[in-house]
Order: structure tokens, then C-alpha cells, then sequence
């Protein structure tokens, strides 16, 4: 009886094997045709018992080949869209089990329209004598009219389309409400709904404004400035190519806060007062966005404002608000509504939010938006589709990834984020380059939007970052301090009514502050608001002027003092307010990379203080006021010029004396042997990274003659260190690297 039963067992087992997924018995699905139009068909179907997804597919009649098998889950209903009119199709869905066997499946033959109405009507680009009727064509359009007539009279004009998506109506008359429709197929009976618009009274054009800025991007990434070859930005490169292109452009301060507060209202921030990044609870200074919306423009705000708090901000219809460093699913002020997450990364939020201001904006009506990036502000966090991508390319290592060694306040590698190690920057920049990647699509998708609206043309478009961004230059990270990678700026714009195509300007300077004079003078508003900035249209014709101009950073309770910065196009000068003197002069003509500090060089002592007193003269100018009094112990970093990068073991001879030092790097003892030639004494200290002195020994005995000196490290910490020899009219530094 046992074997009987085990054999049972056997024989069931083998028949079968799979029993769980015996049970997937699938029918063929039963789909309805639900919707047809000239280009699309779109079909539901009953769920199929045990069906765990579905696949469905689409043939035109005569073709020999299937369109490609689309999964779509468990969902009961696809659109098939992108078809011809007037066509016959099959249609094809397929149930499947959860172990990937499929059902029975079932064809449906559906014919597309001959014909359908277009949608997404509207009107763009009113003045007062035009206005441009855009829509979205479905299946061919070559028929497309518009007809349109002054409300309350019966006659009809009609205006067949240029192109299959837009139409310009001219020689309207001012300030009168006219009725329109659209008709893309041949019958004259169907029309779209009639509806209505209001050209202006005005003669002056008014463009739309359009303010993209990122985050903590540097000037350098994108093609018109340099950028490296792999990454392509289309969206941000035809802003340049289409319109002007600043090579010099700065932020008045290179940190978030203020940065975003002197691109909304056109000053400095010794005269808005933000100076962190902290919130403020009340600007009291106008911003561009209020002035233009009393002057009839729908205006809004989406992304990083950084200053101030929603809905404590004036001048804004729409807003769309979010500074948390949070990529995915982040809370926004939204509208009214206050920490709502909204789910996805927030650079597609961005997106899909401007867009959706760009869609409401009222008819006749003109907008400013702003479009403030968090990317590519750490956390470096990429979309999911823009991970990887750079992975087989090589970053743009920066060539002086090493760090200075001498005449450079303390305060830079005390406070800045410092690199350590190639590989670690190297990571980094591919996840900085990623975080660009999805900037651009953004980009790219809202400039397509306006093109598609039929009015990129009739906007301005201004392109731009908060601040730039050390990444390993002189092995350090961040901003605020006054190098270049931490102050430069991309700024591009388009406006076809101001600007040729392609055009560069290299002779004058942008700033930040620019921005919102600019947006004023596009919008026809005298600047009577003192403005520190000036409108770039001046600098692209050459009306108005900036050579040189004045960078600033205020102390903000962290590290780094208050520092202003002059700069042209020959030199910077930096100062540093310390305990001591720190100040820093660059010849970027001869030394771009700024590797060389030439404050202690007799040669350009003349300059120098040229520069000192040109200083002083942009505070005049400015209204200069020292907001932060504070005065940091910050030293400078060995101030000497002679440091010699001495050879182990190797003899140096001067006209004083001769010496010979060895080992170098050492860990425990420190030799020195030294002749004197005529001097009766010397002096040997060794002094730490700032110039501190931590030992010295003096030699007393007469001239000619041979010591031998020894120094006991093994206290000192790991690090680098210079040896001064101090005898007769010579002193000397060498460097030392002390290791564990």
C-alpha cells in the first residue's frame, strides 16, 4: 500500500510539476474602442482573470511588421498615438501569468478619423495692431485656417495657415475684443469653439521675461564658454548661439542668500542687507517681480527662492517654492499650500511646474517667470536617467588641483572644503556633471514649450548661476572667497528684438545686479528704484560701461572674514579683513589660474597700490557700508617668495652661506649643516603652515666655519613646514614635509 501511494505521489509530481502556476488559466481579453481621432485610438479592456500584466501592440493595414510590444502592467486601457489619418489598424493585447506564459490574445480593426479638430488653442504675442493663434494639430493639418472677426460684428475673416500649428493675424485695431476659431480640415462647418482676446492700447512692445538661474553653478561647464565635449547642452548652448554671450560675468557676492537676493532687486548687499544664508523675515527693498506685476504682468516663481519665505514674498501669482536640500520628493510652498511633497526629483518638479505657470498664463497677458535650479547644489543627487551617463568620460581635472604654499590667508584652508585625493574629485565632478545633465533637459523642455507657443521669439531669455564653485582648484571646495572659479558666472541671453545671433561680449563686465535692471528696461520701466546694477543691453551696445568692478563677502559667523575684491581685466586685488595684513594681487593676463600671489613683489608694488586705491573709489561709487565689523585672527600663509622645494642631501650655496639639509620628508630628526663664509652668526627657525615659528636655534661662532645643526620632530604633527636660515643680509626658506 505504501508503494502504491508513493508512486501516486511520483506520477502526480511529474504531471504536474508546476501546479501554482497550473491555475493560470487566461482568456482572451474583451476590448472596446473608446476614443479615435485623425491620430490616435485609444482602447480598454475587461481585466483577465489571473492576468498579472498585459502587452499590446499596433499594425497599420498593409504593413508587414508590428510596431513594438508595449508592457504596460495591470492597467485596462492604451492610447496608440503618432498615426496616420483616415487609416485602418489592428490592434493587439495579450495577457500574460505572473511566470511569463501568455493567453489567448485579441485583434481589433480600427479606422482613425479622416479629420479632428485641433486642441489646445490660444493666443500669444498680443499687441496692439497683432496676436498669434497657436494650437496642436492632429494627424497632417496642411488644411489649417484660422477665422476671426471684431465681437459683435458677423462676418467672418479667414486666414489660412503658413504652417500646420500657428497663424499671425496683423493690421488689428487697438484696445478691441476679437472673437477667432481654428479649423484644420476642409469642411467650413467644423470650427473650435469661439473664443476671445483683447488686443493692447499700447504701441510699445512688452516681451516676456523668462529668468533661469541654477545652483552653484560654474561658468564653465557649457560649450560657448569651454565647456568639456561630452557634456551637451543644447537647451543652454542655444540661449548663447541664438542670442549674447558675457565671457566676464560675477555675482556681487558668491553665496546663495545674497546672491539670489541682488538677482530680485538689482543691488548689493551692503544695501539689501543679506549677507547669510539665513531667512529674512522682511527684504524691504523692491524686487523686480513686484514692480512688473503692478504693471499688468502674470508673474511667477519656481524652484530655490532662498532668502525669504512664502507667502511673505510679494509680487508673485504663481509660486512653486522649495530651498530644502532634499532632491526627491521634497516639500514646496506651493500656491497657498505649505510643506507639500510632491512626489519625484526636484528638478523634474521644476519642470513640470514652470510649465504648468507657462499654460495658465492668462490670455493677452505677458509673464516674468523665474526658474531657480537646486541642481547642481550637493547633495549631488542625479536623476535616476542621468546616473552613469559620464561614467567612460574623462572629468576636466582641474591643472592646479595642487595647493598653494606661500602669500595666501589662512582663513582658505581653514574654512574652504579642502580635496584630498584625485579619485574622490574625480567622483565628484561626474555627479556634478550629472546633476547638469538634468538642469539641461529642463532647460531644453520649457524653451521648446515657448518655441512650440510660437513665442520664444517675443521673450527674453536670461541664463545664469548664483555663484560659481571651487571644485579642487588649489585643493579646495566652495565659494565666497574671491578666486575665480568661486566668482565667475555663465550669462547668457536671447531676445531677437535686442541682440544678434552669435554675439560675444568680451570688453565690459556683468554682474548679477544686472538682472533685474535688464528685466525693467525689456519691460519699458525707467530704473528710478537706485539700482546698483545697470541693464545689459547697455553693455551688449556699448551705451553704458563696467571695466573693473567690486566683489564683497561679509563675515557671517563662520570662518571666513569679510573680504572685498577688485577686479579688471588685467589684475585682482584682494583684501581680507584679519588681524593682520592679508592681501592678494593676480596678474590674470600672465597667471589666469591665480598661482601666484604678487602682493610681496617689488615689481608690482606701483600697481599694487593703484589697485588699493581703486578699491577704495568702487566703495564711493557703490555706497560701500561694512555690514560685519568683525575682524577675523587670520593671518597670511608664509609671506616669504623664496621658498626653495629643497632636494634631499643636496648642497645649496648663497653668497652668505652653505647648507645642506636632509632627510626630506623625515619623521624624527632634522639635519642641517651649514657654512658660514663671512657672517660671524646665523639663525635657524622652523615655522609651521601660518608662519608660526615652533623652534629655533642660533649660531654663534665666527665666520668660516662648519656646523652641524639637529632639530627633534617627533613632537611636531605631520604636515608641512619651512626651515629659515637667517644669516648676514641673505634669509632663506625651504620647504619640509614632516611625516608620521
Amino acid at each position: 500500500m505504501k508503494i502504491i501511494f508513493l508512486l501516486i505521489a511520483i506520477s502526480f509530481f511529474f504531471i504536474f510539476p508546476f501546479y501554482s502556476n497550473a491555475a493560470c488559466n487566461l482568456t482572451a481579453p474583451k476590448v472596446t474602442v473608446i476614443n479615435v481621432t485623425a491620430c490616435e485610438i485609444a482602447i480598454s479592456w475587461k481585466p483577465v482573470m489571473n492576468a498579472a500584466y498585459y502587452k499590446v501592440r499596433i499594425k497599420k493595414t498593409g504593413d508587414n511588421k508590428w510596431g513594438a510590444n508595449v508592457k504596460v502592467g495591470d492597467a485596462t486601457n492604451y492610447t496608440f498615438s503618432g498615426l496616420e489619418a483616415n487609416a485602418e489598424y489592428t490592434t493587439q493585447v495579450t495577457p500574460f501569468c505572473s511566470n511569463d506564459s501568455k493567453g489567448p490574445l485579441t485583434h481589433t480593426k480600427v479606422t482613425t478619423q479622416f479629420c479632428s479638430l485641433p486642441e489646445n488653442v490660444e493666443v500669444t504675442d498680443i499687441s496692439n495692431k497683432s496676436a498669434t493663434v497657436i494650437w496642436n494639430v492632429c494627424g497632417g493639418g496642411a488644411n489649417s485656417q484660422v477665422r476671426y472677426r471684431v465681437k459683435g460684428n458677423t462676418d467672418w475673416k479667414v486666414v489660412k495657415a503658413q504652417s500646420s500649428t500657428s497663424v499671425k493675424l496683423t493690421g488689428l485695431n487697438k484696445s478691441m475684443v476679437y472673437q477667432y476659431g481654428v479649423n484644420t480640415c476642409n469642411d467650413e462647418s467644423l470650427w473650435t469653439p469661439t473664443s476671445t482676446f483683447k488686443t493692447l492700447d499700447t504701441a510699445f512692445w512688452k516681451p516676456n521675461i523668462l529668468v533661469i538661474y541654477l545652483d552653484d553653478s560654474r561658468y564653465d561647464p557649457f560649450a560657448p564658454n569651454g565647456g568639456p565635449s561630452f557634456y551637451k547642452s543644447p537647451g543652454i548652448n542655444r540661449i548663447a548661439n541664438e542670442g549674447v554671450r558675457f565671457v566676464y560675468a560675477f555675482p556681487a557676492t558668491s553665496l546663495c542668500s545674497p546672491s539670489r537676493a541682488s538677482i530680485m532687486t538689482g543691488l548689493y548687499p551692503h544695501h539689501h542687507g543679506v549677507i547669510s544664508n539665513a531667512t529674512v523675515k522682511n527684504l524691504g527693498h523692491v524686487t523686480a517681480a513686484e514692480i512688473l506685476h503692478g504693471q499688468g504682468y502674470y508673474t511667477g516663481f519656481v524652484g530655490k527662492y532662498g532668502f525669504e519665505q512664502f507667502p511673505d514674498v510679494d509680487g508673485y501669482d504663481y509660486y512653486c517654492e522649495s530651498s530644502t536640500d532634499q532632491y526627491w520628493d521634497a516639500k514646496y510652498d506651493y500656491n497657498g499650500d505649505f510643506n507639500v511633497v510632491i512626489p519625484g526629483h526636484k528638478t523634474d518638479v521644476i519642470t513640470s511646474k514652470s510649465l504648468e505657470f507657462l499654460n495658465a498664463v492668462p490670455a493677452g497677458k505677458k509673464f516674468l517667470l523665474y526658474v531657480a535650479h537646486k541642481a547642481p547644489h550637493v547633495p549631488l543627487d542625479p536623476r535616476t536617467q542621468d546616473l552613469g551617463i559620464y561614467a567612460d568620460k574623462k572629468m576636466p581635472f582641474p591643472n592646479n588641483f595642487e595647493k598653494w604654499e606661500k602669500n595666501i590667508p589662512s582663513e582658505y584652508y581653514e574654512c574652504s572644503n579642502v580635496n584630498k585625493d584625485s579619485e574622490g574629485l574625480n567622483n565628484q565632478l561626474e555627479s556634478y556633471y550629472e546633476m547638469l545633465a538634468g538642469a539641461e533637459a529642463s532647460i531644453d523642455t520649457i524653451l521648446t514649450t515657448l518655441d512650440r507657443k510660437g513665442i520664444l521669439d517675443s521673450t527674453l531669455v536670461i541664463f545664469s548661476s548664483d555663484n560659481g564653485l571651487m571644485i579642487g582648484e588649489h585643493g579646495l571646495g566652495g565659494k565666497e572667497i574671491a578666486t575665480e572659479e568661486s566668482i565667475r558666472l555663465p550669462m547668457f541671453l536671447r531676445y531677437p528684438k535686442w541682440f544678434v545671433p552669435g554675439t560675444v561680449v568680451n570688453d565690459e563686465m556683468a554682474m548679477n545686479i544686472d538682472i533685474a535692471p535688464t528685466i525693467l528696461d525689456a519691460a519699458g520701466i525707467p530704473d528710478t528704484f537706485k539700482m546698483d546694477g545697470i541693464s545689459m543691453r547697455g553693455l551688449v551696445d556699448h551705451t553704458s560701461h563696467r571695466k573693473e568692478l567690486l566683489y564683497e563677502y561679509f563675515y557671517r559667523g563662520s570662518c571666513n572674514p569679510t573680504i572685498t575684491a577688485v577686479r579688471d581685466f588685467n589684475y585682482k586685488y584682494i583684501d581680507s579683513r584679519c588681524t593682520s595684513t592679508v592681501e592678494e594681487f593676480y596678474d590674470l593676463v600672465n597667471d589666469p589660474k591665480e598661482n601666484l600671489n604678487l602682493i610681496n613683489s617689488s615689481n608690482y608694488g606701483s600697481e599694487i597700490q593703484k589697485y588699493r586705491d581703486k578699491m577704495d573709489s568702487l566703495k564711493q561709487v557703490y555706497g560701500y557700508i561694512l555690514l560685519a565689523d568683525t575682524i577675523e585672527p587670520c593671518k597670511m600663509y608664509h609671506k616669504d617668495e623664496s621658498i626653495i622645494k629643497f632636494r634631499d642631501n643636496q648642497e645649496y650655496v648663497f653668497p652668505d652661506f652653505t647648507a645642506k639639509i636632509y632627510p626630506n620628508p623625515g619623521s624624527q630628526q632634522l639635519t642641517i649643516e651649514l657654512h658660514l663664509n663671512e657672517a660671524p652668526k646665523a639663525a635657524i627657525t622652523i615655522y609651521d603652515l601660518y608662519s608660526i615659528p615652533v623652534m629655533k636655534k642660533d649660531i654663534n661662532g665666527g665666520e668660516d666655519i662648519d656646523y652641524k645643526v639637529t632639530f627633534e620632530l617627533s613632537s611636531l604633527p605631520a604636515g608641512v613646514y619651512f626651515i629659515g636660515i637667517d644669516c648676514g643680509s641673505e634669509r632663506k626658506l625651504f620647504r619640509y614635509l614632516k611625516i608620521d
